[in-house]
């Protein structure tokens, strides 16, 4: 939705957090076994205790979601009512819509001022990488046509990655892969266990 309403002639830029999780404090005690080769015999038998979240732990996400909204409020955003992993700001003429996907954020804006702004604020309370001009968004190729104001997004490298995976590539298309009309029962069924990844190619189709 983000990326129609930019369309018209919007500039969209994209950001990565490094270490995402790992920048949110937690609020409650965690323990957790010392990662093999890090303490010595001296050390005796330890635990570590967590500070910070990390990838992995259940509370990860929503520690992260609280730092984030922290921060973007004292930047001067407010998050969507219906989707809270969008914040927008609106300064006058200027526009700032950005939706965050754990560390993702798509920046579009009607201004290069206002992002040129944001970046370096957010610079100073997170490390960031600047990706520059949206081009892939989980998964999707990005591609905008500001000549006749569209965006259009495709998934053609996800889908030549999974026919690669599973020896697909030479394959020639066809609209039904089997006759309709057929009739399946279980006198079909294989005497021994099917060893092709069936249920990875299911997951990856879907």
């Amino acid at each position: 939705m983000v990326l129609a309403l930019a369309s018209w002639d919007w500039e969209i830029d994209q950001l990565d957090v490094v270490g995402a999780y790992l920048n949110a404090e937690l609020d409650e005690d965690i323990y957790m076994e010392v990662p093999q080769g890090v303490l010595t015999k001296e050390d005796g038998d330890i635990v570590a205790k967590l500070l910070k979240g990390m990838y992995g732990l259940k509370q990860s996400g929503r520690v992260w979601h609280r730092k984030l909204t922290g921060i973007f409020s004292e930047l001067g955003f407010q998050w969507s009512a219906t989707d809270h992993s969008m914040f927008y700001c609106l300064r006058g003429e200027e526009r700032l819509l950005i939706p965050v996907s754990t560390d993702d954020m798509v920046v579009a804006r009607n201004s290069w001022e206002a992002v040129d702004q944001f970046k370096s604020e957010l610079a100073w309370q997170l490390e960031i990488t600047d990706l520059g001009e949206i081009q892939w968004l989980l998964g999707f190729e990005v591609r905008q046509q500001r000549s006749v104001h569209t965006i259009s997004i495709n998934q053609s490298a996800y889908i030549k990655s999974i026919a690669s995976c599973f020896q697909l590539l030479d394959s020639k298309p066809i609209h039904t892969p089997i006759d309709p009309r057929t009739i399946l029962d279980v006198s079909q069924c294989p005497d021994e266990a099917i060893t092709h990844p069936y249920r990875e190619a299911c997951g990856s189709v879907l």
